[in-house]
């Protein structure tokens, strides 16, 4: 079973290179949004078949519940982007106001989804907010999955609040940043912290 794991460890990193790779140097066409598509499919499978073992917890925990329920949401996500952007008519003709607005709202429930569930992924290394200094330390893997919990909701609304007075795309990389980096940071300080208590 060990075996398997590391094997697995291997594949993880060989499908997360071959994404990036495509995604940063890859054509911009079908072909490559379904290679990308069907990479993502099969490292999230081996995820939630693996997910015990990546959690470090028995496959009865509820916590390891929430990680598979949390990735089968990641695999749905995937299949219903690719199916809209592959076979949707008029995808291209679509008016700018309405791609905005459809990209507003995939934000909107992504944060809102991760952002409820945040505090309740277990201390792991391949889902969550994988810092550093959370990876390395489960105390503050729990203040800054804790921390994002809290943050999501008036973060989301300050989005929505303003895309109706300006343009969305103007706002969500500012959202995103701050939702990243208020938990980023403020788990940073708690880390070092923590380290100079230890000395």
């Amino acid at each position: 079973m060990k075996n398997n794991y590391k094997l697995v460890q291997i594949c993880f990193a060989v499908i997360s290179i071959l994404i990036l790779v495509l995604g940063i140097l890859g054509p911009n066409t079908d072909v490559t949004v379904t290679i990308i598509a069907v990479l993502a499919l099969v490292a999230l499978v081996l995820f939630d078949r693996y997910t015990p073992q990546i959690a470090n917890l028995s496959p009865d925990n509820p916590k390891v519940k929430t990680m598979r329920r949390l990735n089968m949401l990641s695999m749905a996500f995937i299949l219903i982007l690719f199916c809209i952007i592959s076979w949707l008519p008029g995808m291209e003709n679509m008016s700018e106001w309405a791609e905005e607005r459809i990209g507003l709202a995939i934000v909107v429930m992504v944060m809102t989804v991760i952002g409820n569930v945040a505090p309740k992924i277990p201390f792991n290394r391949y889902m969550g907010l994988r810092l550093p200094w959370t990876i390395r330390d489960e105390a503050t893997w729990k203040v800054a999955h804790r921390i994002l919990g809290y943050i999501t909701f008036p973060l989301v609304l300050i989005l929505i609040v303003c895309s109706l007075f300006g343009e969305a795309k103007d706002f969500i990389p500012y959202c995103i940043i701050a939702w990243i980096a208020i938990p980023g940071i403020y788990s940073a300080w708690f880390y070092f912290m923590r380290l100079k208590g230890k000395e």
